[in-house]
């Protein structure tokens, strides 16, 4: 009959050590992954903002003709803590009489996870004829 054998403590410490590294990739990701997704939904935020500025452009341009100029605005977001500025760019594109460029930036910052700041922007842009016929 064999005799059992037992586990000596190294092979506990290995297996413990080898444990804990996994464990904390584990963690490790999981908190990148929360901050991406904080910052995507804010990112999806500021998106909705700017798709609002030209919808409203849009809905002007059916009955009537736009007005040429730069608009600026600080919208407030809920669930947004930080600070936005909204630039709408609406100009006449040359050689028309009825057809519009509507551009649209909204820059946000906001606190960072490990202190100061967070800056993002983006850009959209259409054309729009106005008045739609």
């Amino acid at each position: 009959m064999r005799k059992a054998r037992a586990t000596t403590l190294v092979e506990l410490l290995v297996a413990v050590v080898f444990i804990g590294i996994c464990v904390s990739s584990i963690v490790t990701c999981v908190e990148t992954s929360n901050k991406r997704d904080v910052y995507a939904r804010r990112r999806i935020l500021m998106l909705a903002q700017a798709r609002a500025s030209i919808e409203a452009s849009r809905a002007t341009a059916r009955t009537t003709a736009l007005t040429t100029g730069v608009t600026v605005a600080n919208p407030v977001t809920a669930g947004f803590t930080g600070t936005a500025s909204l630039i709408k760019t609406i100009s006449l594109i040359s050689g028309y009489s009825n057809l519009y460029k509507v551009n649209v930036q909204i820059s946000w910052s906001e606190p960072a996870a490990q202190g100061g700041n967070r800056s993002d922007s983006l850009t959209l842009e259409t054309w729009m004829r106005a008045p739609d016929a």
